[in-house]
Parts: structure tokens; C-alpha cells; sequence
């Protein structure tokens, strides 16, 4: 591979240091070398460059540069005469790094309106470097170090590697600004956006359902463009990933209608990393865009920057305003404030998540997926109308706040953690064990359902609501009250996707509940009714299935069926409820699991030995 001397180290290095390699000065009036042009008529006066595109509707100005430098005093203008011309920019593999510190703009096509504008296109496989000061003001903008070729037909780019492109990449400098009005794009083996700049396109027009404006950077080792007529792209297309080391780092700030950021390197060194980034999508008033996306086969890292989608005024109630993070191995949000209008959906196909010290903001769901870890932790805040987080192996939640409509905490083994989940419907299940400390768990509406496949803790400070607990072995319940008797909506309890319409709780081996004061309390909820009657349905369910207890409030108690026990018994509740409470059965004698009830008065061993301790309240006296 041919590369030049001051191209020779990473640009990932340098991103890091926030320094760039030294390059060759160029002078303040420096402009384009060309070396051969077809359907171009280029003119220079001064410091000015004019380039006219001919050649018709469609067609496409080839331009073959020796080198192609902007200095800061120098201006390139590029003038379309038809609709849907390209300006195709190729620098040669001598040419070096093409740099830009001048203006780049585009004076239109007469008569072609806003919609027929062309788009430009540079390829340099040595780099193109933006400086500080640097200007370029387009209708559709692309640059890539991958060579390539443009196909007028079908108005596509295609993009490959080949063996003369170095190290540098594309460089977007402190002081930088790049707009194209409908398309920006960065094609690349290494992309660096440095902190100060910016990047941004038109977010206020569509095609159809299309927004016009999108940015878009991708390091690859090949990849394709397809543009619509006016220089939007409209798909990416014949990805080629590799193994080589590729760096995109984006610290500055990027506008669009949609932005998508991929890197397609596997190598381990490879990542998307987002430090003090700010990144805005905005929806406009048609379609369903308004959307971030970072898509990486490695990893992703952000840390201190802000991801926003909004919607433009009057824009329609659509899909869109999304975001989402998708990245092969690890995904790392850190200190960052992520707020949508639609979905965020954080995914780690092969290793972990973890949001640390965070926000997130939906106005629809939050969707974090983890093949191995998801974590949320260190203060990190999460806020949407639901919140899933999932993993195949374990959940932690930890010192964090969720809030939404409903909270699910899925785990292949084991939820741990404690969190404030502030009043919100929250299920928890995991395939072996739950240790969590909740605050604000539950309320009248929205008791707690756990699922355990082996043991369960639950803790709180204040008071439990339940609507089911279920454990494969042991349950310990710490807290001042508990209150067992909170249905879901619609009178449906739904337990790893079983449905019924009682509250209940079921061990499979020793129960421990530590409350206060004799708190241990069933209550009756009055939207459960059955032929305008009320009717209480809570039972608890010890060990293998072989017992249930049943407590009924005031009106007779019809058991589930098929009942666990072959010959229940069934007991009406009238007004004199210690009298009938008394009437409770002990536990079988051949039934050996213990069952413990500890509330700084009381043991009861067996099944309520002591049948007083457990309290029926009605709603009206809580």
C-alpha cells in the first residue's frame, strides 16, 4: 500500500489527542490543479473557481484532479445546468490530502428549481481534510477515500477499497462547517469530527414521506449510494465490512433531518466513540424520519454528548424520531442525555449494555438488550411510556430512577440491583434468582409481579403492593407493610404468560416475610367482580403445588379450578372476620416446608398457625 510520510499513523491517535499529523502549507489563494475534465467547463479568475456542469438532464461532469486544496481566501463554485447532474471529483492516489479552507459552494441550476439541484461528489483515496474556517455550502454533498465509480442510470455510487488509499481518512477540523442542503455523506476507512465543528442539512423539506436533509458517515471497506433526483440518498446498499482497525469518532455537532453513523470494522480496536458530541434529528411534517442511528460490528461509546430528535411544527403523529444504538459487541452510554420523540432502543448482539450516569426520554418505549449484561447504573434516569430491559444472562439496576406506564426487568438468570421505580406497574422476571431493593414499588392500581426461577428477595423501605410473587425455591419479603390484592388492568394477571383474575403468591420453599406491626395485609379491590358481586380471590401456594391457603373477603369464595388440593375447603367470610379467620386449617402433617412469618411479635410456623395475624382491610380503610 502506498502512502505518503505524513500519513503513516493512525488517525485514531490523533483523534485521542485531539491533535491531526502535520501536513504540506497551503497558501491562502490555493485552488483545484485539474488534469482532465468531461461534460466540465472549468474557468479560474483570481481566486475563484468556477465549474459548470453539461452534458443535459442526468448527466454526469467527470473531473480528474492532480490535487485538489481550497486556501482560506479561495473559492470553488460548481453550477448545474439541467436537473439531476453530478459533479464526480476524482483526485489522484499522488495527489495527497485534498485541504480544504476556503469555500466550496454551489451557485444552483437556473430554472431547475429546488428539487433539481446536483449534487457533488469527491473522492480522494489519500484524505480530505477540513480545516478550521473551512465553508462548504451544497445541494448534496459526498466525499469518500474509497474509490469509486457513478452509474447515471440508476443514480447510484458504488465504493470499494483499493490499494492506493492511506490512513488519514476524512478530518473535519475545529472551526469546520459542511452543509448540503439534502445529503451529506462521509464514506471512509477512518472518520474523525472534531469538537467546534459542525455539520448539518436542510430539515425543513420531503419527498413523499422522505425527509430530504440526512447525514450520513460510514467506514467500510465498500459501500454503495443510491440518490434520488434532487441528491437526497435515498439507501446504502453493498456493505463491506473488515478486519482492519477503522476509527469514527464524532465530537462536534451534526444536524439533520436523519443522521446514520455505521463503522462495519470487527477488529477489536474498532469502535463508534461520541465524546461531547451533539447530535439533533428533526422529524419533519410529513414521513417518519427525524431519526439517530449508530451502528457499529465492534463497539459504541459515548460519553458527555446529547442525542435529540424532535418533531418540526405541525409534523405528523408517525413512526420516526427514533433512536437507536446497535453494535456487534459492547455498548457504553456514559454521561450522555438521549431524548426522543419516538423509540430508544439500546442492543448488544454479543456482549453487554451499560448506561451509566445517564438520561433517557422517550415519548414511546425504551428498549435495552444485552446478550450477556444490561446494567443501568450510577444515577442514570430513564423516563418513557414503557421500559424494557433485557438480558440473556443477568440485570442489574443500580442506584438508577425508572418511570413509565410499565417497567420489565427480564433476565435468563439472575435481576439484581435497586432502583426507584416510582409507582410504576413493574415486572420483574428472571430465570434463576431476583435481589432487588425497590422504592416506590407498587401502588393501588399496579402491584409488583416477580418471577423467580430459584430464590426471590424483594426489599423496600415502605410499603409493598403485590400482585404475584412466584419463586422456584425460597422468598424473603423485607418491608414495612405488605399488601397483597393488586390486580392488573382488566382484571388479567399475567405471570410469564399464564392469565388469571386473582392476586397470589407462590413459594417453593421457606417464605419469610419481615414487616412491621403486623402488616402482612390482604386487601380487597373493588374491580374485581364477578355477576355485580364482589368477590375476593388471593390465595398463597406452598411448596410443589401440594397446598394453597385461600382468604376471601365477605362474600363467598369460589376456588380456581382444577383446584391443587382434590378437596378444598372453602370459607365465606361474613362481618365477624377473627371468628371465621379462626376456622383457617392447619398445614397437613405430611406437608414439611416451612413457612415463617416474622413481624416483631409473632412465628408462625405451618400454614398461619396463628390465623389472627393476617388482616383484611377493605379499600375505603386504607
Amino acid at each position: 500500500m502506498k502512502k505518503l510520510l505524513s500519513t503513516t499513523i493512525a488517525v485514531g491517535i490523533f483523534a485521542s489527542l485531539n491533535i491531526a499529523p502535520a501536513l504540506a502549507d497551503v497558501s491562502a489563494g490555493a485552488l483545484p490543479s485539474l488534469n482532465s475534465a468531461t461534460n466540465a467547463d472549468v474557468t479560474t479568475a483570481g481566486t475563484n473557481m468556477n465549474i459548470q456542469i453539461q452534458g443535459g438532464q442526468g448527466s454526469v461532469g467527470t473531473l480528474n484532479w492532480n490535487n485538489f486544496n481550497v486556501g482560506k481566501d479561495a473559492t470553488v463554485n460548481y453550477e448545474f445546468s439541467a436537473h439531476n447532474q453530478t459533479a464526480l471529483n476524482k483526485v489522484s492516489a499522488t495527489g495527497g490530502i485534498s485541504q480544504i479552507y476556503g469555500k466550496i459552494t454551489s451557485s444552483g441550476c437556473a430554472g431547475c428549481g429546488y428539487d433539481g439541484t446536483g449534487k457533488v461528489i469527491l473522492i480522494n483515496p489519500n484524505g480530505v481534510m477540513f480545516g478550521e474556517g473551512a465553508s462548504v455550502n451544497l445541494n448534496s454533498f459526498t466525499a469518500s477515500t474509497l474509490d469509486g465509480t457513478y452509474n447515471k442510470d440508476t443514480n447510484q455510487l458504488v465504493l470499494n477499497k483499493d490499494s492506493n488509499q492511506g490512513d488519514y481518512g476524512i478530518v473535519v477540523k475545529n472551526g469546520a462547517n459542511i452543509y448540503g442542503d439534502k445529503n451529506v455523506t462521509f464514506a471512509s476507512n477512518n472518520i474523525v469530527v472534531y469538537n467546534g465543528s459542525k455539520i448539518a442539512t436542510n430539515v425543513g423539506n420531503n419527498v413523499g414521506d422522505t425527509a430530504y436533509g440526512k447525514v450520513k458517515l460510514v467506514t467500510a471497506d465498500g459501500v454503495n449510494f443510491t440518490y434520488y433526483n434532487n441528491g437526497a440518498v435515498k439507501e446504502i446498499s453493498g456493505i463491506k465490512g473488515s478486519a482492519d482497525k477503522m476509527t469514527l469518532n464524532v465530537n462536534g455537532d451534526i444536524k439533520s433531518g436523519n443522521i446514520d453513523i455505521r463503522n462495519y470494522s470487527t477488529n477489536d480496536a474498532s469502535e463508534i466513540n461520541l465524546k461531547g458530541a451533539t447530535l439533533k434529528a428533526t422529524k419533519a411534517a410529513k414521513g417518519n424520519d427525524g431519526n439517530i442511528w449508530l451502528t457499529a460490528a465492534n463497539r459504541i461509546v459515548t460519553e458527555g454528548s446529547s442525542f435529540q430528535t424532535v418533531n418540526q411544527a405541525g409534523a405528523e403523529a408517525k413512526d420516526g424520531g427514533n433512536i437507536k444504538f446497535t453494535a456487534g459487541k459492547k455498548v457504553s452510554v456514559g454521561s450522555s442525555n438521549l431524548n426522543a420523540v419516538g423509540n430508544i432502543d439500546i442492543t448488544s448482539q454479543e456482549q453487554n449494555v451499560v448506561v451509566d450516569a445517564s438520561n433517557l426520554t422517550a415519548a414511546k418505549d425504551i428498549n435495552i438488550t444485552a446478550k450477556n449484561i444490561a446494567s443501568v447504573q450510577n444515577k442514570s434516569v430513564l423516563t418513557a411510556k414503557n421500559i424494557n430491559v433485557k438480558a440473556n444472562k443477568d440485570v442489574y439496576v443500580t442506584n438508577s430512577k425508572l418511570t413509565a406506564d410499565k417497567i420489565t426487568l427480564d433476565a435468563g438468570q439472575t435481576v439484581a440491583g435497586n432502583a426507584d421505580v416510582n409507582n410504576s406497574q413493574t415486572n420483574i422476571y428472571a430465570g434463576k434468582d431476583v435481589n432487588v431493593t425497590l422504592a416506590n414499588v407498587g401502588n393501588r392500581n399496579n402491584g409488583l409481579i416477580a418471577k423467580a426461577g430459584n430464590n426471590m428477595t424483594i426489599t423496600t423501605d415502605g410499603t409493598l403492593s403485590v400482585s404475584s410473587l412466584i419463586s422456584g425455591n425460597d422468598m424473603t419479603i423485607n418491608a414495612d407493610k405488605v399488601i397483597a390484592g393488586y390486580p392488573l388492568t382488566n382484571n388479567k394477571l399475567e405471570v410469564a404468560g399464564d392469565s388469571a383474575d386473582r392476586s397470589y403468591i407462590e413459594v417453593g420453599g421457606t417464605f419469610t416475610s419481615n414487616t412491621k406491626n403486623d402488616s402482612f395485609v390482604v386487601t380487597k379491590s373493588t374491580d374485581l367482580t364477578e355477576d355485580g358481586k364482589f368477590q375476593k380471590r388471593h390465595h398463597i401456594q406452598y411448596g410443589n403445588g401440594t397446598e394453597k391457603i385461600l382468604l376471601v373477603n365477605k362474600r363467598p369464595y369460589v376456588a380456581p379450578q382444577p383446584p391443587v388440593d382434590p378437596d378444598p375447603e372453602t370459607i365465606d367470610l361474613n362481618d365477624d372476620q377473627a371468628k371465621m379467620l379462626n376456622k383457617i386449617p392447619r398445614q397437613p402433617e405430611s406437608f414439611n416446608n416451612k413457612t415463617t412469618i416474622n413481624n416483631g411479635r409473632t412465628e408462625l410456623v405451618d400454614v398461619f398457625a396463628a390465623a389472627s395475624q393476617i388482616e383484611i382491610e377493605d379499600d375505603e380503610e386504607e
